[in-house]
């Protein structure tokens, strides 16, 4: 079968144990320093699991920033695009839609939610995990493409300090831009994941909204997502782009 486990946060491995993406991270550190993505890292972030009491769902994510003590400034210059298409292959969300529990699996049987137009894990360029005390900058432009994408988590890990290492201030500051107008490109055959953009007020109908099933650990149910058409002039000059993906 062309699926992975959905262990615990891994990341995705196809049948041959191949990763889709490049898995990076970048370690907090005492004194600032710049993180530079490999070129096998750039504009091909990884995909990855959830953990388990989220439902193993799919998402995207260029790196980790780690590492319990630090405090300088991880500084991240790059300009890098985010999406949340869904990059499995017909066979591989299948075998997504139809896995089941074996030793060593985790999260439901059946995740129907990965095999999706869409991936709903929440994509993002990076993740602040495991930091006692860090400061991550995103200098660069950063463009979200598609639904469910964030620029950057922090997560909680308030239980990582100790006596000798209390809890410090943990920060992602935005001094570059992120912006989703990229959104108003993917305009060939695919569209964006499968949405198109259609005209305000054409009678041609195109497909431009589609419904997201959730996993239970993201409140379970469904979302309805769709692309904005474009508002063109009389003259059928565009006037406003569309292409903006919302719920």
């Amino acid at each position: 079968m062309c699926s992975g486990l959905g262990f615990q946060g891994s990341e995705y491995r196809d049948s041959q144990n191949n990763e889709i993406g490049k898995a990076t991270s970048f370690y907090n550190s005492n004194n600032n320093q710049d993180l530079n993505l490999t070129a096998a890292a750039r504009n091909n972030p990884s995909l990855r699991y959830s953990w388990s009491h989220m439902g193993s769902t799919l998402f995207k994510v260029y790196f980790d920033y780690t590492g319990d003590t630090g405090g300088g400034i991880g500084k991240f210059n790059e300009d890098v695009t985010i999406d949340s298409i869904n990059p499995l292959s017909e066979a591989q969300r299948q075998a997504e839609r139809t896995i089941s529990g074996a030793t060593g699996t985790v999260g439901p049987n059946n995740r129907t939610y990965n095999g999706q137009n869409f991936l709903v894990g929440g994509s993002r360029v990076a993740t602040m995990d495991n930091v006692i005390e860090g400061h991550l900058e995103s200098r660069g432009t950063i463009n979200l493409v598609g639904p469910l994408v964030v620029g950057y988590e922090i997560q909680t890990d308030t239980n990582r300090h100790t006596t000798t290492n209390p809890q410090g201030v943990r920060e992602v500051k935005n001094t570059g831009t992120i912006t989703d107008k990229a959104e108003e490109g993917y305009r060939g055959a695919d569209g964006l994941g499968g949405l198109k953009v259609g005209i305000a007020g054409s009678p041609t109908v195109l497909s431009n909204a589609e419904t997201l099933q959730l996993s239970t650990g993201l409140g379970g149910g469904s979302i309805n997502v769709k692309r904005t058409e474009d508002i063109v002039d009389g003259a059928g000059n565009v006037t406003t782009p569309g292409g903006y993906v919302g719920i």
